[in-house]
């Protein structure tokens, strides 16, 4: 449970808005307000779209916890999705988080906090754009397309503290990036000193088929163990492809001592120094299904569950 709750605590980023599950506004929030009840130590963010933070204010009275300024107890924190760094409507959505934070600082309102926000980059200039706009109090992971060689962009979001997003699924095969492709942008990031979150296609802890969509998904497993074996200076970037491939249960183990796979071993603190420094957090549309992989895997009790 130890190791576990190191390297995938506060890890899971619900995003139960999206697909494929696709829920509708209330039950979205009432899920996230479940997974904090059953597993505060796995629940990250809320992810909501930036166009429906109204919705998110009116469906959290009576769910979220009750503004209490100056200090409110388990407000919950919300990573809001905004439009792409280039368009029109990207400033007009920072207005939005503005606005939608003071609101829900008031005493008497849902609890509810924009500390993050998710927006895709084309372009250096998007990158300047965003790191100019985007408000101290609010950290931007900004998503960079796995299609062509994201080593430039990701070179330039160096040094000026925001973090890069990945894009591992989607609801077809050609959504799923290749594990070169996967490896190329952690080791990208882990040299630049970047930390990254994953969104998509990750509802299962390894790697499996997808006979529906004829294609392979990753595992949030294979992911956050090769991040922390590539930040302990273990893996290469051949290495980090093999790992994310591992299909094998029981191959990537966690336990007292740490994490290990294939004969090399990380410590507990190489755990903490990878979430803290590379690989922040996972987005997924279901957090029963990664949790009961964890639960099948030996790595959490289920005593853990309300």
């Amino acid at each position: 449970m130890q190791a576990a709750t190191v390297l995938f605590g506060d890890a899971l980023d619900f995003a139960g808005r999206y697909p494929p599950a696709r829920l509708p506004a209330g039950e979205a929030i009432a899920a996230h307000g479940r997974l904090l009840a059953a597993a505060p130590w796995f629940a990250g963010r809320l992810v909501w779209p930036v166009e429906e933070l109204d919705t998110l204010s009116d469906g959290a009275e009576g769910v979220a916890p009750t503004a209490l300024p100056p200090r409110t107890e388990g407000a919950w924190a919300i990573s809001a999705v905004t439009r792409p760094v280039g368009s029109d409507d990207f400033q007009f959505d920072l207005e939005t988080i503005a606005e939608f934070n003071e609101r829900h600082a008031m005493e008497g309102a849902a609890a509810l906090c924009i500390d993050s926000l998710e927006a895709r980059v084309e372009s250096a200039a998007d990158i300047d754009r965003a790191i100019e706009a985007v408000p101290d109090d609010v950290f931007p992971y900004l998503e960079i397309a796995w299609g062509k060689d994201p080593r430039g962009l990701i070179a330039a979001l160096a040094g000026v503290g925001v973090g890069a997003k990945l894009r591992t699924g989607g609801l077809d095969a050609a959504s799923h990036p290749p594990v070169e492709a996967v490896a190329r942008f952690m080791v990208a990031c882990a040299r630049a000193e970047v930390p990254f979150k994953a969104t998509a296609g990750m509802h299962r802890a390894m790697r499996h088929a997808a006979p529906d969509l004829g294609c392979g998904q990753h595992g949030f497993l294979n992911l956050f163990g090769a991040a922390v074996l590539l930040q302990a200076g273990q893996l290469d970037e051949a290495g980090v492809s093999r790992m994310l491939l591992e299909t094998t249960p029981g191959a990537i183990k966690l336990d007292t001592a740490g994490l290990q796979w294939n004969g090399i071993r990380a410590s507990m603190e190489s755990i903490a120094a990878a979430r803290r420094d590379v690989v922040h957090s996972w987005g997924t549309c279901s957090w029963e299904e990664p949790m009961d992989d964890l639960i099948a895997l030996g790595f959490v009790d289920r005593e853990v569950m309300a």
